[in-house]
């Protein structure tokens, strides 16, 4: 592959992990944002919505999870055999979680 598009997904990679350290930033400060909103006379009510909240919480955590399975699957050298060890991991781990938050 020529070397100019190995830049291209080294940057898409990049951003994709950028994405979710926004995601998890703007959740860290979402309380103040929320305040300053209402001080400035333009509420979100979506912001406190309690669904919203709960389905953005799940956002941020999935992607705090995805970015680590991408970046232990990232690097010079890995092993086939341990890239597919932490896939099926991840996948396990995934279905657990699943079975434990769904209602029954």
């Amino acid at each position: 592959m020529d070397c100019q598009y190995r830049d291209l997904l080294l940057h898409n990679e990049v951003r994709w992990l950028s994405r979710g350290k926004v995601l998890q930033r703007f959740n860290e400060v979402l309380p103040v944002l929320v305040t300053f909103f209402k001080n400035q006379g333009e509420p979100y009510p979506e912001l406190e919505n309690p669904e919203w909240l709960q389905d953005f919480a799940f956002l941020v955590d999935i992607t705090e999870k995805l970015n680590d399975i991408n970046t232990k699957l990232q690097g010079k050298d890995k092993c086939i055999l341990e890239m597919l060890s932490e896939v099926t991991a991840s996948s396990i781990k995934l279905k657990l979680f699943l079975h434990y938050s769904l209602p029954f």
